[in-house]
């Protein structure tokens, strides 16, 4: 089965985010909470996607939104994957560009730490929102 060059649309559950996946506009979403009980086989059809994505951009610019309310560390992991893969699309010379929404937690409030702060520099294309 070939991976469609359209339109991937997930609606949200309890456990899994809202997925939008548009391929000629270059465009992904991820909005809501994310811990699947199986995280592989919930990311790896996204991951194949990308990576049919990424070897044959059809838009001039990726625009990534990243809105995740909650992530477990399994996630956590295909998440940073999922940079990696972008990370090459940017260095290749596309323009690459990824909001990435963070919840502050009442933890968070007075240093403004970011699951990406530990990646600094690694992701230029990254700006972190603070909700």
């Amino acid at each position: 089965m070939g991976i469609s060059k359209e339109i991937i649309k997930i609606s949200p559950t309890r456990d899994t985010p809202e997925v939008e996946f548009n391929y000629p506009q270059g465009v992904l979403r991820f909005r809501g909470r994310c811990y699947p009980s199986d995280v592989k086989k919930f990311f790896e059809p996204l991951m194949e996607w990308l990576e049919c994505y990424i070897q044959e951009p059809m838009s001039p610019q990726t625009t990534v939104d990243i809105d995740f309310e909650y992530f477990n560390t399994t996630s956590g992991k295909f998440i940073l994957n999922i940079f990696e893969k972008l990370k090459a699309l940017h260095q290749r010379g596309h323009e690459v560009n990824v909001r990435w929404h963070e919840w502050e937690s009442d933890e968070q409030k007075d240093d403004d730490y970011s699951f990406l702060d530990e990646f600094e520099g690694e992701y230029p294309f990254v700006e972190i929102i603070y909700k």
